[in-house]
């Protein structure tokens, strides 16, 4: 299999993700330089600043394809990921079919298709918070095949690629199914034999899903989407300010003064804790499942096994608890009042999450050692 060498070069301080065959190879593509069906032995994805825009990025394109000494038939893709972080790639082999894939990924504007896209104000905030790190983006796929393909079977490959992209995300759960500036490509060698059927059933579409899924995971963990960003972010997401889960730790430690500081302050460092933020996520994951469930078989909550709703917030107030104040009993400490946490229509399940992390936070600071609070 002609599998591409890979490397990560610079164009006036940008970076540029390059990938070389050793042949000519065909390129079916969207992509905004040479797109279409074209012939070449490079693809290259240029990172560019955030909110990019130029009346010409062809002209770009190829001015970088000349500064860097790559053809001028290449294909080239732009996104502004940050290239030299998020950009994935994977070798696949099912069942002796060979695939490639090579992705770069990062959201701010994803959208399900065929919705419009709203809130981007917010959105474009969560994101800069995010792109201190890294810079969010589009998500660019390019697939490799190892056989020839027949126009008929490049498009049905790209069905299927597009489909692995959806599950990618919806695995970190989300609803959408891309971004709106998503690009797609399907590389395949020249030859007289050529494959027809490349759908999710055959090999060549089950290696390659298989291929780009795991890409474009792999890209979004780097980029840190995989959960939303951290908890505060999924927890801003859910109608819940940082001011609001201050102002309710406080309230249930009885902390002033020098103890609301030492809350607000671990509030901002547990923002660098990934196994709190995915609980989190979960949480949200969950309420929203349940609430399907529920809508869509016209039940009724309450009777719907209540002691199963209650064992699992249970879990997730525990964890919570445990993540941020170690191995304490949380038990010891009595439940808290449902004053005591933040006004929110929240779900069962990431309302159980927020008393573990309301309690946990000053128990973790020694703010208090016991809570005789009394058993709602």
């Amino acid at each position: 299999m002609n599998v591409p060498k890979c490397e990560i070069l610079t164009y006036e301080k940008c970076d540029v993700a390059v990938m070389k065959f050793p042949e000519k190879m065909e390129v079916l593509s969207s992509a905004v330089y040479n797109g279409g069906d074209k012939l070449t032995d490079c693809v290259f994805i240029l990172q560019v600043p955030k909110n990019f825009y130029d009346d010409n990025p062809y002209n770009l394109a190829l001015n970088v394809c000349r500064k860097l000494d790559l053809p001028e038939d290449s294909v080239g893709f732009m996104t502004a990921a940050e290239v030299k972080y998020v950009f994935s790639y994977k070798s696949e082999n099912f069942e002796g079919v060979e695939t490639f894939a090579a992705v770069t990924a990062g959201l701010s504007n994803q959208v399900i298709a065929g919705d419009v896209l709203e809130n981007w104000d917010t959105r474009f905030k969560l994101s800069s918070r995010r792109s201190k790190a890294l810079i969010a983006g589009t998500i660019n796929i390019i697939g490799v095949s190892s056989v020839p393909l027949t126009q008929t079977g490049k498009v049905n490959i790209l069905i299927g690629m597009t489909e692995a992209k959806t599950a990618a995300m919806a695995s970190f759960g989300y609803e959408e199914t891309g971004t709106t500036s998503d690009a797609i490509a399907i590389i395949s060698p020249i030859g007289e034999e050529r494959t027809v059927y490349s759908g999710t059933g055959t090999r060549l579409g089950i290696s390659m899903t298989r291929a780009v899924k795991h890409c474009v995971r792999d890209s979004l963990i780097k980029r840190g989407d995989h959960v939303h960003g951290n908890y505060l972010d999924v927890l801003i997401e859910a109608g819940i300010s940082e001011e609001e889960l201050v102002k309710s730790i406080s309230e249930y430690s009885g902390a002033d003064g020098n103890g609301i500081r030492v809350i607000t302050e671990t509030v901002n460092e547990l923002s660098e804790n990934k196994d709190l933020a995915l609980l989190v996520q979960t949480a949200v994951s969950y309420d929203a499942a349940w609430k399907k469930i529920i809508k869509e078989n016209d039940l009724d909550a309450k009777s719907m096994l209540p002691g199963m709703l209650q064992d699992i917030a249970s879990y997730f107030k525990t964890t919570a608890f445990e993540s941020i104040a170690g191995q304490a009993d949380i038990n010891v400490y009595a439940t808290i009042y449902i004053q005591d946490l933040p006004k929110t229509q929240a779900g069962d399940i990431l309302k159980g999450t927020l008393e573990g992390i309301v309690t946990g936070i000053p128990v973790s600071k020694k703010l208090i050692s016991s809570k005789e609070r009394g058993v709602k």
